[in-house]
């Protein structure tokens, strides 16, 4: 097909409209790093996901291989009021660069959130209304997002309700009457009905409100009604907050304890030689190369040094008969030098 013929948009039939979804995740050598617990800054377990997040969209969210995921047959009707969305072809913009490039765009702003975000607000709603939830809970900015999640409750019968941040709930009032207009509740942030809304207006009469404090509000809801009841949080009372008091300062003594100890392990490994056995052929060059292992071994065998062979470092594998160093690492930034002398067996 000659350029000249190309068309300005270019719509696919329905009946081509992908039927799952494209998951990353599997294909990527280097996974994303993972969501951490704000309270442990550690990795987020699927219960604790289960919070803000329904069950299959939590499955969905750790799932690093599956490919494709299939597309409900009740979300795939539900885009065909506005999808398949046209590739356009930028023709205006290649004549104002003056470039030779053939300049393509996917146009999502067709629909009435304006946005893209209507594709992923109708899979949140449809697995929450699967899950048996009878409603959600969300926050806005400028309001596209509490839009697109607002039309989709109405379109599977939920409730929704709106944490809008304030500043956006003044200035763009089209834009809240929409989400009413579907039938959600739409509050400005911060509010009087949450703790940290409560205490932000507090501290700060006259903020016009964040899309952190609108998060904030929404999270507190979610887990007032999910997390509290099945016990996977508790409520931030004195007694609650003098236990994880008591078990911080438990971590922070043990965490001392084991940095103590790396760094004595680090200084026994000081002017320590150890010697390792190995066979060559007539180049000398060894058969295969010295392990970690073998370098474990021989550090208990001849220091009484016990370390696991995963903290043993080697910068490039030794495949030859020499002296070497060896790093090895201790945790808590301490890091302890061995010298590795391998003779021929």
């Amino acid at each position: 097909m000659e350029t000249k013929n190309i068309p300005y948009k270019i719509y696919l039939d329905e009946a081509d409209m992908p039927q799952a979804w494209y998951n990353l995740r599997a294909d990527m050598k280097n996974k994303p790093a993972p969501l951490l617990n704000p309270g442990t800054g550690k990795p987020m377990t699927a219960a604790e996901l289960g919070g803000v997040f329904c069950d299959e969209l939590v499955q969905q969210e750790l799932d690093n291989d599956t490919a494709f995921i299939p597309i409900p047959e009740e979300i795939r009707g539900f885009y065909k009021m506005y999808r398949p969305s046209p590739l356009v072809r930028a023709y205006c913009l290649e004549k104002a660069l003056n470039t030779p490039a053939k300049i393509y765009y996917k146009f999502e702003g067709n629909n009435t959130s304006g946005s893209h975000k209507l594709n992923s607000a109708i899979a949140q709603a449809y697995y929450a209304k699967k899950q048996g939830l009878k409603g959600v809970t969300t926050e806005t900015g400028a309001g596209q997002w509490g839009t697109a999640l607002s039309m989709a409750c109405a379109y599977l019968g939920l409730d929704c309700k709106v944490f809008m941040v304030k500043i956006s709930y003044e200035q763009k009032p089209f834009r809240r009457e929409v989400m009413r207009t579907y039938g959600a509740s739409v509050t400005p942030s911060p509010s009087m009905e949450t703790e940290v809304g409560r205490k932000i207006l507090a501290e700060h009469p006259g903020t016009t409100g964040s899309l952190g404090c609108a998060i904030s509000e929404a999270v507190e809801v979610a887990t007032t009604n999910y997390l509290l009841p099945r016990g996977l949080a508790v409520e931030a009372n004195k007694d609650n907050l003098n236990t994880l008091a008591l078990k911080e300062k438990a971590k922070k003594a043990q965490e001392a304890r084991e940095r103590a100890e790396a760094e004595e392990a680090a200084a026994k490994l000081k002017d320590v030689i150890v010697t390792v056995r190995a066979k060559a052929g007539a180049n000398g060059r060894l058969f295969g190369s010295v392990t970690s292992q073998e370098i474990a071994d021989a550090l208990r065998e001849q220091h009484g040094v016990s370390i696991e062979k995963n903290r043993i470092v080697q910068a490039e594998p030794i495949k030859s008969f020499g002296s070497f160093e060896v790093k090895c690492k201790f945790g808590y930034g301490i890091d302890g030098t061995v010298q590795l002398l391998v003779i021929e067996k």
